[in-house]
């Protein structure tokens, strides 16, 4: 039995399942595609009124050939800058058994992401 992978369809039902969520309703979520795969998911934070939209945080993945996410970078938008801002990274690492996660932080001083903080290593069972 193989591990179950975080892959473009996963990817595409969370998304489904988050725009058709009422509980929700502070938030709009919007999708980016390229090679029918998403690329990025945009959230944007609605006004007390619900007339304006403000950007929030925008995630960006990338895939390998399997169509399986090697990476979801999280990125704030910065409204004085008017820009995506890099937060964090979370890579990913399959071997057939396992599914390495590693958590790295944005480095504002090196502009880089630093080593990663934390990881979680998935097994798969029986």
């Amino acid at each position: 039995m193989d591990i179950i992978s975080w892959t473009a369809a996963t990817l595409m039902s969370m998304y489904m399942l988050l725009g058709s969520q009422t509980s929700n309703s502070d938030y709009v979520y919007n999708a980016e595609m390229q090679d029918g795969k998403i690329s990025a998911i945009l959230s944007y934070k609605t006004s007390d009124t619900g007339s304006t939209l403000t950007a929030n945080t925008k995630h960006v993945y990338e895939y390998d050939e399997q169509q399986r996410v090697i990476s979801d970078q999280t990125l704030k938008w910065n409204i004085d800058e008017r820009q995506w801002v890099p937060e964090k990274c979370i890579e990913f690492e399959y071997d057939g058994i396992t599914i390495a996660m590693n958590y790295r932080k944005w480095d504002k001083r090196n502009n880089s992401y630093m080593a990663p903080s934390e990881s979680m290593v998935y097994t798969m069972m029986g």
